[in-house]
This record gives C-alpha cells, sequence and structure tokens, in this order.
C-alpha cells in the first residue's frame, strides 16, 4: 500500500541520516585524537607564548592574535591543568591549618 510504502521511505531516509551522523561522529573522534596526539610539549608552549609576548611589548601589534591562540593553547594544556591542580592541592596542604585557625578567629 500507499502508506506502507511512505513509512518504509521515512525509515529508509532515517536510516541514511543515522549512518551519515555516525560517520560524522567517527571523524570527529578521529580529529580529535589527532589533535590529542599531536599536542605540543607545554615547555614549547609556554616559550612559544614568552617570545611572542615579547615581540608584542616591543611593538609588534601583528602578533596579538598569536599570543591570544597561544594564551588559549597553554590555558588548556593538559599538563598545565595538571601543574594547577597539583599546586592547590599542596597549597590546601601547607595552608589549610593557617586557614582553619582565621576562620576560627573571624567567628
Amino acid at each position: 500500500s500507499k502508506q506502507s510504502l511512505g513509512a518504509y521511505a521515512a525509515l529508509e531516509d532515517a536510516l541514511v541520516d543515522l549512518r551519515n551522523a555516525c560517520v560524522d561522529a567517527a571523524a570527529h573522534a578521529e580529529a580529535a585524537t589527532a589533535t590529542f596526539n599531536q599536542q605540543r610539549p607545554l615547555g614549547e608552549v609556554e616559550a612559544t607564548l614568552r617570545s611572542a609576548s615579547a615581540r608584542l611589548l616591543a611593538g609588534d601589534a601583528a602578533v596579538s592574535e598569536e599570543v591570544e591562540a597561544l594564551d588559549a593553547e597553554l590555558e588548556s594544556h593538559p599538563h598545565r591543568v595538571e601543574r594547577r591542580a597539583e599546586r592547590a592541592a599542596l597549597w590546601d596542604a601547607r595552608e589549610a591549618s593557617a586557614c582553619a585557625a582565621a576562620l576560627a578567629r573571624t567567628r
């Protein structure tokens, strides 16, 4: 019947959409993995940012977008995130008693 053919066509369209979405998701995951695997070492990013910042401070306005991009790369670098978490944990452990004493005094 006409209704059955329409339902079948709709299912075929949905299947094509689903296949395309799977292909897109796989490509996105592959690109993300490649980006992660190609990530520059943290020290290299920091050195490049220092150099670009020095050029910017010396008056090279053309480097401002590079500085912004490098800053974003640095802020999202997994090793930088780990380093910050470690430093925060050390600070918390070192300052916990002083913070507790200050809190007790203010109460």
